[in-house]
């Protein structure tokens, strides 16, 4: 089996644990005011992944797998704030890297996602919780939409 289905199978089979829905190439979260979502994406210029997080305020959204025009969304390693703890996520998605065999690469990035992006939604149940978890991290896209929910709803 090629090294991104792999990848993309260990990553299933992680989420699935913890009660994420699949819809097309995403993995969906629920809880009671929001929808996250995760997903792999190929680089168009390189042989590096990208996972992929978006935040959806389910009281704006009417899908139940919302896959465009995300409120926040960002790159899994913003999650990661220390940075020899990025370089080891970042070298694991790079498909020409030899160095480090397939056993590894998955279990570091399924390692990353428990460590990271589940404790992240888990921590992430309402507005508050969403503010306090989202301003420390880099590199964060937030519609108009989110802005206002961030931003006036104080």
């Amino acid at each position: 089996m090629e090294t991104k289905k792999l990848i993309e199978k260990s990553i299933k089979d992680l989420l699935k644990k913890y009660n994420f829905k699949k819809k097309w190439v995403y993995r969906y979260y629920y809880n009671n005011n929001f929808i996250f979502y995760l997903n792999l994406q190929k680089s168009q210029r390189s042989n590096l992944f990208y996972l992929n997080i978006a935040i959806y305020f389910k009281k704006y959204t009417t899908e139940i797998f919302p896959k465009r025009y995300s409120h926040i969304d960002f790159r899994f390693e913003s999650l990661i704030q220390n940075n020899e703890e990025n370089t080891k996520y970042k070298i694991s998605l790079d498909y020409n890297d030899n160095f480090i065999n397939i056993e590894q690469k998955i279990s570091t990035i399924t390692d990353f996602i428990e460590k990271y992006f589940i404790k992240f939604i888990k921590e992430t149940n309402n507005l508050e919780d969403l503010k306090k978890n989202i301003f420390e991290k880099k590199n964060v896209g937030i519609s108009k939409i989110g802005q206002s929910e961030l931003w006036l709803n104080k």
